[in-house]
């Protein structure tokens, strides 16, 4: 298959994702951008904002932002989605258009931007941060987005106010690169020679095969200073310690070697480990070979290490050039990157115990996850949940069931887009319901750091993950995106998505451990009551979450606080005059709906009908409906879930709703002698 043709293949996938992820397309393609650019690590996490106004008489125009606070650096996003699915085109003026309003903003911010912008909005947030950190920002970068083609590599690099700013531009080619490469490959190609003040030298180690060959080297620490302050976790991708903190004790151990005793650094660390496609070497007049050029190089072990000296000069001002790094460096053929660097990553880890959760989609966490989904059926047989475990996996399967009829039918219907759970999804939703909204506002990147050495650890030790947990994290799946809809209609002007958590969060405390899922699970819906009550709770939320903040202080940063948390909290929340919902009154786990003090006495009868039959019969039920095409596939499902339920002794009841639907199908089934 040709580059253009698989390059048309991904726009196609690409705009169907951009539908998933929002409405407003645009913003889904921000979305769908700065995920990707998360996740090889050129950035470190973002934040969706909406803006373009004219403000001062000039156009200004932001699509995201994300600041690091730890390395004072800001990446801000501007947008120019063509929707063209067909590769095209796009003019270099325009690119030049959205840039130049992308700098207005940032130019004006660093002024007095926010006097003239609304208080409470994330526009006046963002000019907020932007002018307090004036003063220590070190670096700017501009990130151009588009789904169009585009000649423009990349636009010069300029000055903002005395600060360095950067301009990348993405387009769908880069996209497309950056997507074909995945995890495992990099194209990062570094030239050793006249660039740094030391040289590095290497020896080659026996015993190399065709595939693979080794060197071991000593990498001076000014060296890999540079290159962690330009490619940054990007440098780690294949790193399975990339995401971790440094706050552990491994990484205060190395902060206060590099502080305390620089000199002894080769002899207390473990180095880092470097695999790359291809070695060039250089070489002196007595013989000694120092290397050159290093393509597709990264760190696959050592990120703390790397990531370490990095802060040590930034924070502490520790003189880096006297560190010395022992390396070991594998070059590995392209067809082998897959197979033999995870490994590399795995085994040479000897600095400090790596937790399995630490390795993210491949981990046994999301690995167990990926069995259910494809196991459990929901109610009514109808359909499954699909979890993408890898980005991508699901326009993938939909694309490779589009050339047969029955497939991609079978495919829409069992699992459509609005059953699709991503690794992060998962993160954000659980972190909510367990009382950690603030986690949540985060960012994505770190709330999913926090969810996978905390509830995921947990759930694996204890053996929870089940076909009751699944059951259970579907239920707070549907919780959150019912939430997410009440928020969206009712048209929030800013911190839509700090909001929705600390609803979620705040229902949670109130339910407590008398929370029933089970009646999500079975209806695949939240009740109307439950629906309501969060329609009413969501204005209060939002009201506490904007008065608690401190004054002078700024919005989007103080909703990332637990003290936010702790103030919002135990807010009152009147049930008078409304109907408790029944997943406030049911049972206390998945197995039962213990409690029915919720139910009207119709719904405990046509409960009492559907247990009158037993498996079999509802076995001949189910055959008879379709034979004759009686009732719809979710009726029809329904009998078979019934029949399960039967088999188990009715260990667990079905729902009103579903007791009311198929009702009608018991008396036609008594009428005709089926049973």
């Amino acid at each position: 298959m040709s580059y253009q043709t698989e390059l048309k293949i991904f726009s196609y996938k690409l705009h169907a994702e951009v539908l998933e992820l929002d409405d407003f397309k645009e913003n889904g393609f921000t979305l769908y951008c700065c995920q990707q650019l998360s996740e090889i690590g050129e950035i470190d996490d973002f934040q969706l904002l909406f803006f373009d106004k004219k403000v001062k008489y000039e156009q200004m125009k932001v699509n995201a932002f994300g600041f690091d606070t730890q390395n004072e650096k800001l990446d801000v996003f501007v947008t120019h989605y063509t929707d063209a699915v067909d590769p095209t085109k796009v003019d270099s003026k325009d690119i030049q258009q959205v840039t130049k309003s992308l700098g207005n903003f940032i130019k004006h911010s660093l002024k007095d931007l926010s006097n003239n912008l609304p208080k409470n909005t994330e526009e006046y947030d963002l000019a907020r941060i932007i002018k307090s950190s004036k003063n220590k920002m070190n670096l700017i970068r501009l990130y151009i987005l588009t789904d169009g083609l585009c000649d423009i590599d990349a636009l010069k690099s300029t000055k903002i106010e005395n600060i360095n700013t950067k301009i990348e531009i993405i387009d769908l080619k880069k996209l497309f690169d950056q997507s074909s490469l995945g995890n495992i490959e990099t194209n990062i190609n570094l030239e050793f020679d006249g660039k740094y003040s030391n040289k590095i030298e290497c020896i080659g180690i026996k015993n190399q095969t065709s595939d693979l060959s080794s060197y071991l080297a000593v990498i001076p620490g000014d060296i890999l200073y540079h290159l962690y302050d330009q490619y940054r976790s990007r440098l780690m991708e294949l790193n399975v310690r990339s995401f971790l903190q440094v706050s552990g004790k491994i990484n205060k151990g190395i902060r206060n070697t590099l502080i305390e005793e620089p000199d002894m650094f080769f002899s207390y660390n473990n180095g880092i480990a470097v695999t790359a496609n291809d070695i060039k070497f250089s070489q002196d007049k007595n013989g000694s070979r120092f290397i050159k050029k290093l393509e597709g190089m990264q760190i696959v072990n050592g990120g703390q290490t790397t990531a370490s000296i990095h802060r040590a000069k930034i924070n502490d001002n520790v003189d880096v050039s006297k560190i010395l790094v022992p390396t070991k460096i594998t070059i590995v053929k392209k067809e082998q990157l897959r197979n033999v660097v995870p490994k590399i990553s795995r085994f040479s880890n000897s600095q400090n115990a790596v937790k399995q959760s630490d390795f993210h989609s491949d981990n046994p966490y999301h690995k167990k996850i990926k069995e259910l989904s494809q196991q459990i059926f929901i109610p009514g047989e109808s359909g499954k949940w699909y979890f993408e475990k890898l980005r991508g996996d699901y326009q993938n399967d939909k694309f490779k069931a589009e050339n047969n009829n029955n497939l991609k039918t079978r495919f829409n219907s069992q699992t459509p887009v609005s059953r699709k759970l991503t690794k992060e999804d998962i993160a954000k939703y659980i972190n909510a319901w367990e009382l950690n909204p603030h986690s949540v506002c985060t960012g994505v990147q770190k709330n999913f750091i926090h969810f996978m050495d905390n509830h995921a650890v947990k759930a694996l030790n204890d053996k929870d993950v089940d076909d009751d947990y699944f059951k259970k994290l579907i239920s707070i799946t549907i919780i959150y995106r019912n939430i997410e809809k009440i928020v969206k209609e009712k048209k929030y002007p800013a911190f839509r998505g700090q909001i929705i958590p600390y609803i979620v969060s705040v229902l949670s405390k109130l339910a407590g451990n008398k929370f029933s899922y089970s009646h999500i699970w079975q209806d695949q819906d939240i009740s109307e009551n439950l629906y309501y009550l969060l329609n009413k709770i969501s204005d209060d939320v939002r009201k506490n979450m904007l008065n608690s903040v401190p004054v002078g202080s700024n919005h989007t940063e103080w909703f990332k606080k637990i003290d936010c948390w702790n103030k919002i909290k135990d807010m009152k929340i009147s049930l008078k005059s409304l109907d408790l919902p029944p997943e406030l009154k049911g049972a206390k786990s998945m197995s039962a709906i213990k409690n029915n003090s919720s139910m009207s006495d119709e719904d405990l009868n046509n409960i009492k009908e559907c247990k009158k039959i037993s498996e079999k019969e509802w076995l001949k039920i189910n055959s008879w409906c379709q034979e004759n095409k009686m009732v719809d596939n979710i009726e029809l499902g329904y009998t078979i879930t019934l029949s399960r339920m039967a088999k188990n002794k009715w260990k667990e009841n079905p729902t009103p709703l579903m007791a009311s639907k198929v009702l009608p199908i018991i008396e036609l089934a008594y009428e005709h002698d089926i049973i």
